[in-house]
């Protein structure tokens, strides 16, 4: 049986059968170090397959990018509010309020 850090089950392979009725097939050029990389953390037992490793890098980067878009709102956000006389110890205390009451 396969093993990846995440113990017995094959998480991967799991992953990949979900997601097979639905995948679209691409082809990417690596150079060899890149490839070398991947190779091993498939055999390391991270993932099922060099496929697998790469979905979740692409996975990965759709997160942070997200994340990434919701800060920059907001910023805009913060930046386009009046200007206060709140102190930052205020400021956190608001948030954790608000925090608690969602």
């Amino acid at each position: 049986m396969h093993h990846t850090r995440f113990g017995s089950i094959a998480f991967g392979k799991i992953s990949a059968k979900l997601y097979k009725r639905d995948m679209a097939q691409m082809n990417i050029s690596l150079p060899d170090k890149l490839k070398s990389w991947a190779e091993r953390r498939v055999a390391d037992g991270d993932y099922s397959s060099t496929s697998d490793y790469v979905r979740d890098l692409v996975r990965r980067d759709q997160a942070a990018t997200e994340q990434l878009e919701r800060l920059r709102a907001a910023i805009d956000v913060g930046r386009a509010s009046p200007e206060s006389d709140a102190t930052i110890e205020s400021i956190i205390a608001e948030a954790r309020e608000q925090r608690v009451e969602a």
